[in-house]
């Protein structure tokens, strides 16, 4: 299996140097040697073919060959947005919602939030993104997972208003099972809202329905926060799909803060 390696679209080159973790992780955890071939992501949808060319005790050269085809990813761009939850939850929440080819994550500070989405340092949105990378490089995506600065679930309404299909999962007002939902609907840009342990007060619910959301059911037990976002976030990805013609793949969806942005071409020196 050919190795992956992110790398920030700027840092590329016809030659790159590694030194450090990066090069840690290739010389001695994976035993790169001069000749071996490595993927190369920068997360926005493009991957380009490298080669090891030199090696030391701690430092790696490759040189990049070539751009890679279009990668098949989730035809389907998926927004989730979830109240902060407290530990290590938010940590799984945001491997696994990356290894599902969720495009956003929104946190937001609901009613009933334990924690207030707005008040998350800077260090540790730059953690969850570490680890939106992690699973990005393990899973095959060549896009990231895009965590949004923390805001009010009223902001997170309002931004997403356009999205042509919202749901809300909830325990009360007389939510619809999923599966019915997603037949009725074409699946292009879904907005996903998931409300915190003991659900979204009844006025938010209110809310979000008079802003077009749509009262959805994931079953009938009560799941927790990050339970309820991965398994409507896998079952709108699943069934998306499953829609697409046979043995066609979907384009990549559209990425909503890189509208009218170029392909990005090979590196040169």
């Amino acid at each position: 299996m050919v190795e992956r390696l992110y790398l920030a679209q700027e840092r590329l080159s016809a030659a790159i140097v590694l030194t450090g973790e990066e090069a840690h992780h290739l010389l001695h955890v994976k035993r790169c040697r001069p000749g071996e071939p490595v993927e190369i992501f920068t997360g926005d949808g493009t991957v380009y073919r490298a080669v090891v060319t030199e090696v030391s005790r701690s430092r790696l050269t490759l040189t990049v060959e070539g751009r890679e085809p279009p990668r098949r990813e989730c035809p389907v761009t998926i927004s989730v947005v979830v109240p902060v939850a407290r530990g290590k939850r938010m940590d799984t929440l945001v491997e696994k919602l990356s290894e599902l080819g969720v495009a956003e994550l929104w946190p937001v500070t609901t009613a009933r939030s334990v924690v207030p989405a707005a008040s998350e340092s800077a260090s540790r949105r730059e953690h969850w993104r570490r680890i939106a990378i992690e699973a990005a490089r393990q899973c095959g995506r060549a896009t990231l997972l895009r965590i949004q600065e923390g805001r009010s679930l009223d902001q997170a309404t309002e931004a997403l208003r356009a999205r042509p299909l919202r749901l809300a999962a909830s325990l009360s007002g007389a939510p619809v099972p999923l599966a019915d939902v997603l037949g009725r609907h074409p699946l292009v840009d879904v907005a996903i809202f998931i409300g915190p342990e003991g659900d979204f007060d009844p006025a938010e619910l209110q809310e979000l329905v008079a802003a077009g959301a749509l009262p959805v059911s994931l079953g009938p037990t009560v799941l927790r926060m990050e339970t309820a976002a991965i398994v409507a976030a896998a079952a709108v990805a699943l069934w998306a799909d499953a829609s697409r013609p046979a043995g066609r793949d979907a384009p990549r969806p559209p990425q909503h803060d890189q509208e009218g942005k170029d392909e990005q071409p090979c590196p040169r020196a």
